[in-house]
């Protein structure tokens, strides 16, 4: 029924271990319209190798090579190459189900949306399974509703690789190079161009949790905090005002990852430093469309900070 060339941007850096089954999930969609861009991020292991085999093997594949700058400029480069009508973004050690493509382009289509998304949940080598949205939402937003939901946990997140996008929105705006979280500062400016977004919560991409990854590093990291605070800078340069409280919250949320960081390492100084900004960003918050478990977390966290150390110690 649908013919639009889709193409899906994978960058890869030293994930022989997980690339089969990534791409492998890719080749097998029920959509089979792809244009698959794999780019190879500087790889030492066997990675580049395997990408120029799947070319060899699959004449919608492309595999294409950089000097080791990040998965930012992977995807930039898999955007200056790619000739699809629409975007797809998926990591190298993630995959996902069969109908992923199929779902998110007939969401799109039939809900005349910029953008289609959809669940996700965590996946551990040991089998383990971490579901992280909300269940059974099915919903077309407008571009204030998306700006919203994209500052609530548990919905369609800022992460570029559950969604699919027509690729205009990419023209303007790049990945920000050399940035951990430069999905997040780049996700509210995509947003923001946009006419509607569908989300289909159901669960089509698999995000495998690993330790090593970038994301997992034990340096503590405030790039969360940078991002949600550049997010709260364009929505006061846009005069969002009605939208300033969600995109304090998901600063909070950011102020306690560092929080809990500092606390395993056992910085009690880095964490009560840490404590002490979120106390101000805490007076601008709102409870509003957070999960319950999440309410109480915020909650512990803001008025019995003792009892939250407690729990993370625990922990």
């Amino acid at each position: 029924m649908y013919k639009d060339l889709i193409s899906v941007i994978i960058p890869v850096y030293n994930v022989e271990e997980y690339i089969n089954e990534c791409v492998d999930s890719v080749i097998n969609q029920t959509y089979k319209n792809l244009e698959i861009i794999l780019v190879d991020d500087g790889s030492t292991d066997n990675s580049s190798k395997i990408c120029d085999e799947y070319a060899k093997l699959d004449k919608r594949i492309k595999s294409i090579h950089q000097q080791n700058q990040g998965a930012a400029e992977a995807r930039n480069n898999g955007l200056k190459v790619s000739k699809g009508k629409y975007i797809a973004f998926i990591d190298s050690d993630d995959y996902v189900s069969n109908d992923f493509i199929y779902s998110l382009y007939n969401n799109l289509i039939k809900n005349k949306a910029d953008i289609s998304a959809c669940g996700y949940c965590e996946y551990y080598n040991n089998g383990k399974i971490n579901y992280k949205n909300f269940r059974n939402i099915k919903r077309k937003y407008n571009k204030m509703e998306a700006l919203i939901f994209l500052n609530v946990l548990g919905y369609f997140d800022v992460g570029p690789w559950n969604k699919l996008y027509k690729k205009e929105l990419f023209d303007k705006y790049k990945f920000p190079k050399n940035k951990i979280a430069e999905d997040w500062r780049i996700m509210f400016k995509i947003i923001d161009q946009i006419d509607y977004l569908y989300y289909d919560s159901a669960e089509k991409y698999f995000y495998r949790y690993r330790e090593g990854s970038v994301t997992r590093t034990k340096k503590i990291k405030y790039d969360g905090i940078e991002a949600a605070e550049e997010t709260i800078q364009y929505f006061k340069s846009k005069n969002y005002t009605g939208i300033l409280k969600y995109a304090y919250t998901s600063l909070l949320f950011a102020y306690i990852g560092v929080y809990n960081q500092f606390m395993k390492i056992d910085d009690v100084a880095g964490a009560k430093s840490i404590f002490k900004d979120s106390k101000k960003v805490s007076k601008k918050i709102t409870y509003q469309y957070i999960k319950p478990i999440k309410k109480i977390q915020l909650f512990i966290f803001i008025h019995f900070n003792w009892l939250y150390r407690i729990i993370i110690k625990l922990k």
